[in-house]
């Protein structure tokens, strides 16, 4: 089997105020075997430091097979501290994915990561 690379919509701030705040999540990911996160300049401008939170629902689907939990867990304990870094998660076993940070400064919608997934075809 080959791999693909296919893009996700961005991850984009949800809230224009500072504070604690979270970027909308993506989903999409039941046939990735791995993300890789692309952080754009602006994230040094909205926040000093991000956690990775992942979820058991998809928040791409509407209606939800069964009744997965719908709260939010830390990916890690490691903080994404740098605009510019790429992550990249394998061995998907979530169903979504945000941002978890304390924003300095930002506008609702403001890009804060690209996302691709890499699938199998």
């Amino acid at each position: 089997m080959a791999n693909i690379v296919r893009d996700l919509p961005p991850m984009k701030t949800f809230t224009s105020s500072g504070g604690a705040a979270v970027t909308v999540p993506t989903g999409s990911f039941d046939d990735a075997s791995s993300l890789t996160l692309f952080f754009t300049s602006s994230f040094t401008g909205t926040t000093t430091s991000a956690v990775l939170q992942v979820t058991q629902f998809d928040p791409a689907v509407s209606v939800q097979p069964g009744s997965p939990s719908t709260a939010w867990f830390n990916l890690s304990t490691a903080l994404v501290t740098s605009s510019g870094a790429s992550i990249t998660i394998s061995n998907i076993s979530f169903r979504g994915l945000r941002a978890s940070f304390t924003a300095t400064s930002s506008q609702a919608g403001e890009v804060f990561a690209f996302i691709s997934k890499q699938i199998s075809v």
